[in-house]
């Protein structure tokens, strides 16, 4: 099926290279709804710093140099039809909080008609009930896994949009659920985490202190993503928790069951170069291929229902790893006398590699 014929828009990642407008904007902007990324300032650590891109730093501590940068993404943008969104997941108490709200409003004031993704439905609130033109929209990491989280956000600020939460990226039917409340659902394509993760906050808080740490150093630095502690590395790298990932990605041949459920297709990738960026970005155009090259994976036509309808007990189950193909490999699981995948284990990111 077309990408067109699919009623998708999409949600483009920036990462501030002086060559995105005319390398991935302009190519894509027919198919693109909003462009996003991140807020100025510690007070807005989205787990991204918008400094990331390149070798230097040479524009970490230049606010002038950051609105200049996103002045002429957002006219060109505007010439296209296509928004900005600014990312703040902060925290909803404290001076990260009034800090953030500070942003915003500056942010609204000089993009306007733009929008901002948040967390906090407390900081969303706050917002709304200071400037009610302030367009919202709920962040996955705002966890709307039920109509009743979707409502709370629907009762106190009527956003824009709601992001789906990572690990109900697969689930159809509360998509339209969701749907049949006139909700506009976006969709994010990928998570690098395991499913129900019992270490997800203090990982992601953790990364956030980084990048925090990483802004106000004055040597050129690099932050490390998808930075955890060791037993949820053990866990990723184990052969059924490792697989238990597909459940929250959602590949370009999937595209065509979430017609009618999902408005936009948010593909993530603000650290990564325009080129990767538009080889990413085609491959949900095609809207065909059911290969992961991030988790590294294949799996086949029917694992979408039956991922549609499981009840995530990966260690009981095992229907992944007899079934899905890693890349390479005729077959996953150690009954085909694979490897499993804890015996290729990757360096911890605060490691060098022995």
């Amino acid at each position: 099926m077309d990408f067109s014929e699919l009623g998708l828009r999409l949600a483009l990642p920036y990462n501030f290279a002086d060559e995105y407008v005319e390398e991935v904007l302009t190519p894509f902007g027919p198919h693109t709804e909003y462009v996003f990324l991140a807020l100025p300032g510690s007070f807005v650590s989205t787990f991204r710093p918008w400094s990331a891109y390149g070798k230097t730093n040479k524009y970490r501590l230049d606010l002038r140099a950051y609105h200049a940068k996103v002045k002429r993404l957002y006219e060109a943008a505007q010439g296209m039809g296509v928004t900005l969104t600014f990312v703040g997941n902060n925290d909803s108490v404290g001076r990260g909080a009034t800090g953030l709200r500070d942003v915003i409003v500056d942010t609204h004031d000089r993009y306007p008609d733009s929008t901002f993704t948040l967390r906090s439905l407390t900081v969303a609130t706050h917002l709304k009930q200071m400037d009610p033109s302030i367009r919202i929209a709920a962040s996955t990491m705002a966890e709307i896994d039920s109509p009743l989280k979707a409502a709370y956000w629907l009762r106190h600020v009527q956003p824009e949009m709601m992001t789906l939460a990572r690990e109900a990226s697969r689930r159809p039917a509360l998509m339209a659920r969701l749907k049949g409340m006139g909700i506009k659902l976006q969709l994010v394509t990928t998570d690098g985490c395991i499913p129900q993760c019992p270490f997800k906050d203090d990982h992601l808080a953790e990364i956030r202190l980084l990048d925090d740490a990483l802004e106000c150093e004055l040597a050129p630095n690099t932050p490390t993503l998808g930075r955890c502690f060791p037993m949820a590395w053990d866990l990723k790298d184990d052969l059924v928790f490792g697989l238990s990932r597909i459940t929250m990605t959602v590949l370009p041949g999937h595209l065509k069951h979430l017609k009618g459920l999902v408005d936009v297709l948010k593909i993530e990738g603000r650290l990564m170069s325009c080129e990767d960026i538009r080889h990413r970005v085609q491959g949900f155009i095609d809207a065909e291929s059911l290969v992961s090259r991030e988790l590294g994976f294949e799996e086949p036509p029917e694992a979408w229902d039956m991922i549609a309808t499981c009840d995530r007990d990966c260690m009981a189950c095992g229907w992944c790893s007899k079934h899905l193909r890693l890349l390479g490999k005729s077959h996953v699981g150690p009954d085909r006398g694979e490897a499993p995948m804890s015996s290729r284990r990757r360096p911890r990111p605060d490691r060098p590699p022995k």
